[in-house]
């Protein structure tokens, strides 16, 4: 034994190192029951708003123009975002928010003003 110490993440995949219990949702999604009992879709919507705030490579005004609702477990982003990229990301930080046991998104990419070509002069 490592002196009494035990590694909260040596608890097994899924476990939370907080305390709360693993389930599975619908499709064997995992969602968390916490101590005090299951999350509730408000508070899965402010993590998920927490971790697309919290992403270091999505832009400020893409974080903006990003809107969350969460109905029974499932995650809806809808809103614009300037690319692709951060498009994919706040779909990877809904994901991986607790609770959340699908996500929708209904995020579109604005439309880029195209860059004039410069033409080679020989």
């Amino acid at each position: 034994m490592n002196g009494g110490w035990m590694n909260p993440w040596a608890m097994g995949p899924g476990m939370p190192p907080y305390g709360g219990a693993p389930a599975y949702g619908p499709f064997g999604a995992p969602t968390y029951v916490m101590p005090g009992g299951a999350i509730d879709d408000a508070e899965i919507a402010s993590y998920v708003r927490d971790n697309i705030d919290l992403d270091p490579f999505i832009p400020t005004r893409d974080k903006n123009n990003i809107d969350v609702e969460v109905e029974g477990g499932v995650a809806k982003l809808s809103g614009t975002v300037n690319s692709r990229r951060s498009q994919f990301l706040a779909y990877a930080d809904a994901f991986w928010s607790i609770g959340v046991t699908e996500v929708e998104t209904n995020l579109q990419v604005a439309e880029q003003p195209s860059k004039p070509t410069q033409k080679s002069t020989k």
